[in-house]
């Protein structure tokens, strides 16, 4: 029996009473009535073991840092976001359209007037607002910027040698601009973040070493030239086919889906080689378009560490027709990923955002946690999917490998930023759709890692990922959701959210592991690369494809807009249907993973806290998107991205009706074809089915396929039958007719 979606999301008032949860992010303070200087959240993090302090940054030394603002109308913002993929919620697919968002939730003119009033005179030089209101950059000297906000920056020697500052107190700014002011960033900068890549090259034992450009492009963009395959073999790694097929891409392809029309930003803090890109396309006979955004500070030159080449050639490789926007940024003072997402939120031209660098929360300072939290809410209005690397530490988020351990359990941000995809990482055991995946953990092999994931300390479960574990009589809760290992907590507590649960990561999963792991191009050579950002960038691809496939434009179906994979709706799919979209039939719209679980040993933790299990789990999260069920035709089981463009369509696809069939008698015994007439098919090829069974749907008969040229017109085969009364169902998607308001099937009449 086919089963069809039940629609049984929250009604939007119940959704909105959960936004909000986090926790603020200013400081009370009672000098602000007397109008004392008002203290907000930002001291920096504590040092690491054996900094040296050098003493104080030399007075004269220019700085930039970013003046966080606070939003004008966060509560509206947050009954949006929790509206956007809940059909019944008046602001349903409701995106916030290009230079929309500054003046609809931003802070008002006159308070930025104020608060660029204010920091001018403290002797500060306040640059252009964001064009979305999230933050004035503002340039002085050490001693201004010191001076201006109440503290003293201090260098010191950082245990590998990099010197490097940090403030000595929480930042103070006058009361009368304090309640427009969220924080302040870049007033120390003694964490950095890391790319959450390794990579390998090959050795001529393993394979050869050779540009990819020396051997002829296959014809199908989706094949790599032999030379990629020889090495992939050799080296046991993947190439983009092998993936595309393992993920159930390549069916997309065969419809004309190459990410057409897209856009995908990544975010960079290295330079790449042209020339490795230009290697790459060539192997795969691909044209991608590439174009680089400088946003504060420019990369250098040269071939950096591979992140961005992986990035790059793992986006082309899987979405070849879209166009990758590599946004880059060399700021070693104000926080750079923060202002590249703000770059691509105020751009507003990519459908996707990829991040594939991140840091352990406890190092990244409340005002920088604040800071993302905002501009990831405002590329979620946007319908801006972003994704980003958990981090290849496991569970053990701030070890950065080496010889000093570290036991302590932190996720990583931004990827545990709300409004983020956390991505964490699998291990492939074999290549192809129907292989298994487990927990990547790695840490007793030649290159330890582990997929990132756990508990935020500080961060409160956003309404999406909770709001079905509060109210479990309005929605079955996720399997997992909640389980022996999730944190409560009093600052997440309200009347909006009486249970108050912490964030938890990741929320869904890829190839990550050492041990399949992707063949790229880097400083002309084959390299083996794996890690969290190969995963990351893998399901940006995804996502790219999602917001061009034909599912998203199919007239009744589609959602008519790029929709990617939003964290509200994956989690309100698996809400209300997580059995049909984790079985392998009939849909299969994320692979569960249950074997494994993420503990870096090599860091010193053995706790095993977070194993993979059914449902959502601390390793793996939801899973492993699979974007078609079926990796060749019929694509009656169409697997996440006909999910998630449904779950945005303004129509319903349960309303799949036959008004009638052409012709409606014929005779016994010879096949022939009928046409079929009603609402709701799709056109895309492989998609529609018919089901014939006796009258009174009394018995199943047969199904064939059926060729649907418009939304409202099929031909359909149908072979021989017996004298007799049958009905003709429509199928579409593997969803039933509508049993409501409309007509489920037609009558055909077979005689002697």
């Amino acid at each position: 029996m086919r089963l069809g979606r039940v629609r049984l999301l929250a009604s939007a008032a119940t959704i909105s009473t959960l936004a909000g949860a986090l926790a603020a992010v200013i400081i009370p303070s009672a000098d602000a009535a007397a109008g004392a200087p008002v203290a907000l959240a930002g001291s920096a993090a504590a040092l690491p073991a054996g900094a040296v302090r050098l003493g104080a940054l030399p007075a004269s030394r220019t700085l930039t840092v970013d003046v966080t603002l606070k939003l004008g109308n966060e509560a509206g913002l947050d009954a949006l976001l929790a509206g956007l993929a809940d059909p019944k919620s008046p602001y349903f697919r409701h995106f916030v359209g290009k230079d929309e968002f500054g003046p609809e939730f931003g802070l008002s003119l006159a308070g930025i007037d104020a608060v660029r009033s204010g920091l001018s005179s403290l002797g500060l030089n306040p640059g252009p607002t964001d064009p979305d209101r999230l933050f004035i950059p503002v340039t002085g000297t050490a001693a201004a910027i010191g001076r201006a906000f109440g503290t003293t920056l201090v260098n010191y020697r950082l245990p590998g040698g990099r010197v490097a500052y940090e403030n000595t107190t929480a930042p103070r700014v006058p009361a009368s601009i304090a309640p427009y002011i969220q924080g302040i960033i870049g007033l120390d900068n003694i964490y950095r973040a890391q790319r959450a890549s390794h990579r390998q090259p090959v050795s001529s034992t393993q394979g050869p070493a050779v540009p990819a450009a020396t051997a002829a492009p296959a014809a199908h963009p989706a094949k790599p030239c032999t030379t990629a395959t020889n090495v992939a073999v050799a080296f046991r790694g993947y190439t983009a086919d092998e993936l595309a097929s393992h993920y159930g891409m390549t069916a997309l392809y065969k419809l004309g889906d190459l990410g057409q029309g897209t856009r995908v930003a990544l975010a960079e803090l290295e330079p790449n080689l042209s020339t490795d890109i230009a290697g790459y396309k060539s192997c795969y006979g691909i044209t991608t378009k590439v174009e680089d955004t400088v946003v504060d500070k420019g990369v250098g030159t040269g071939a950096g560490e591979g992140e961005a080449a992986l990035d790059i050639e793992n986006v082309a490789g899987i979405a070849p027709a879209t166009t990758i926007d590599v946004y880059q940024d060399g700021s070693t003072t104000v926080d750079p990923l923060f202002d590249i997402a703000s770059k691509v939120a105020a751009m507003d031209r990519d459908q996707v955002f990829s991040i594939s660098y991140g840091l352990c929360e406890k190092e990244a300072g409340t005002a920088v946690l604040a800071a993302y939290q905002k501009v990831f809410k405002t590329l979620d209005a946007k319908g801006i999917t972003t994704v980003a690397a958990s981090g290849d530490s496991g569970s053990t988020g701030c070890y950065e490998g080496g010889t000093t351990q570290s036991t302590v359990l932190s996720p990583w941000v931004p990827a545990a930023s709300p409004y983020v995809l956390s991505i964490g990482g699998t291990a492939m055991t074999s290549a192809g759709p129907l292989s298994t995946e487990v927990a990547w953990n790695g840490s007793t092999s030649k290159f330890p890692g582990a997929g990132g994931g756990g508990v935020s300390a500080l961060l409160c479960m956003p309404s999406y990922q909770d709001f079905n574990q509060v109210f479990p009589k309005t929605d079955p809760p996720i399997a997992g959701m909640v389980s022996a290992q999730s944190v409560k907590a009093k600052s997440c507590v309200s009347g909006k959210d009486p249970k108050g649960y912490r964030r938890q990561v990741p929320d869904i999963s890829a190839d990550a592991a050492s041990s399949s792991p992707y063949i790229i191009v880097y400083t002309g050579k084959w390299f083996a690369s794996w890690g969290t950002s190969a995963a990351t960038s893998l399901i940006a691809g995804e996502a790219a494809l999602i917001d061009s496939s034909p599912y998203c434009s199919a007239k009744g179906w589609g959602s008519g807009t790029h929709v990617g994979i939003l964290p509200q709706a994956l989690y309100s799919m698996m809400t209300v249907n997580s059995a049909v979209l984790y079985a392998q039939t009939p849909r299969w719209a994320l692979r569960d993973i249950t074997k494994g679980n993420n503990d870096d040993t090599a860091s010193g933790y053995t706790g095993g806290l977070y194993p993979a299990t059914k449902g959502y789990d601390m390793a793996t999260g939801l899973g492993a998107p699979v974007l078609t069920a079926e990796d060749s035709f019929p694509l009656f089981d169409p697997g996440m991205a006909n999910e998630m463009c449904d779950w945005f369509a303004p129509g319903k696809a349960a309303d799949v009706s036959t008004h009638s069939i052409t012709p409606s008698s014929v005779k016994a015994g010879g096949a022939v074809t009928l046409t079929v007439k009603g609402t709701g098919y799709l056109e895309i090829p492989g998609t529609d089915r018919a089901e014939i069974l006796t009258k009174n749907n009394t018995k199943f008969v047969t199904e064939v396929p059926a060729a649907c040229a418009t939304h409202g017109t099929c031909k359909v085969r149908i072979p021989g039958l017996k004298a007799g009364t049958y009905q003709v169902e429509m199928l579409v998607a593997d969803f039933l007719p509508c049993t409501n308001g409309c007509q489920p099937f037609a009558t055909l009449t077979v005689h002697k």
